[in-house]
């Protein structure tokens, strides 16, 4: 089995301290794929790879709000 995901993100961001502004957009993709294969009726081998995303807290984004 195999996947793909795309996710596009849009980051508007203010600081009130400076007034400096960010505008940041982009787009990333995540495949995700698994792989069984039977050797007998006793052995199966398998494999399984997925990018994940870690995303942070809101807080850390935007400590101004």
């Amino acid at each position: 089995k195999a996947g793909l995901r795309y996710e596009y993100s849009i980051i508007d961001a203010l600081t009130p301290m400076t007034g400096e502004k960010s505008n940041i957009k982009y787009g990333r993709f995540f495949p995700t794929l698994y792989v069984s294969y039977i050797t007998n009726n006793n052995n199966t081998a398998y494999f399984n790879y997925s990018r994940r995303i870690n995303r942070t807290s809101f807080r850390a984004i935007n400590p101004y709000r």
